[in-house]
C-alpha cells in the first residue's frame, strides 16, 4: 500500500481533532501515516536478584526477603472539567463588554453578561453532579461555591446526544481587560479568560 499524501494525513489529523481525539493520540497517528516511529509512555519493569542472606540472629541462619511483585499500573484517570456556554448567544464566542447594551439588536442577552457552565467528570470519566465546585473569577466580589447541582445539558460527543449535569455560572463584567474564571472541584480545574472592551 503507498504513502498517504501529506495534504491526504492533514485531512485525516483535522478530522481527528475536530471529534475531540486526546492530541496526543493524534501525535501518535499522525506519526504513523507519515511512516516515523511512535513516542508512546511505556513502563519497564526490571527484574533484580534477591539480596544476599543475612544473618538473622539464631545461630547465624540467613534470611531472604522474598521478590516485590511488580505492581499494576493503574489506569489512567479521566478526570477533568469542560467549561461549556449552555445558553445561546449569552456564553463563550462573542464580544463583551462593559456596556450592558444587547448584541443582537435588543433580541439578545447584555454584553456585560456571560452564562458559563462547567461539566465535571470523574476518574471514570462519567460526569459528577454532586461535587462542590469552587468558582474564582477576576473580579473576586463574584466569587462562588455551588454544593451540588439540578442542571442538565444536552452534549454531543462523537456525535452521540448525551445529556448531563453542569454547574452553572452568571458573570458580570464590570470593569475593561481581562478576566479569568476557574472551576474547581475534587482536584481538578480549569480555567477561561475572555477580553472586555468598553
Amino acid at each position: 500500500m503507498g504513502m498517504l499524501l501529506a495534504s491526504q494525513i492533514a485531512a485525516i489529523i483535522m478530522l481527528l481533532l475536530a471529534f475531540g481525539v486526546d492530541p496526543i493520540i493524534t501525535a501518535d497517528v499522525q506519526r504513523i501515516l507519515e511512516g516515523r516511529p511512535t513516542i508512546t509512555s511505556s513502563t519497564t519493569i526490571t527484574m533484580t536478584q534477591p539480596p544476599a542472606p543475612a544473618p538473622n540472629g539464631i545461630n547465624g541462619v540467613g534470611t531472604t526477603e522474598p521478590p516485590i511483585a511488580a505492581a499494576a499500573s493503574a489506569p489512567a484517570s479521566k478526570a477533568r472539567i469542560d467549561i461549556i456556554s449552555p445558553t445561546p448567544r449569552s456564553g463563550l464566542g462573542r464580544k463583551h463588554t462593559t456596556s450592558p447594551k444587547l448584541d443582537d439588536g435588543g433580541k439578545g442577552n447584555p454584553m456585560n453578561e456571560m452564562n458559563i457552565g462547567a461539566i465535571l467528570y470523574g476518574d471514570d470519566g462519567e460526569a459528577i453532579r454532586n461535587a462542590v465546585m469552587t468558582i474564582t473569577a477576576t473580579d473576586a466580589s463574584q466569587n462562588k461555591t455551588i454544593d451540588g447541582t439540578g442542571n442538565v445539558t444536552p452534549i454531543y460527543p462523537n456525535g452521540q446526544k448525551n445529556v448531563v449535569p453542569f454547574y452553572s455560572f452568571h458573570y458580570e463584567f464590570k470593569t475593561v481587560g481581562e478576566h479569568t474564571i476557574t472551576f474547581s472541584a475534587n482536584g481538578v480545574s480549569q480555567s477561561v479568560t475572555v477580553t472586555v472592551s468598553e
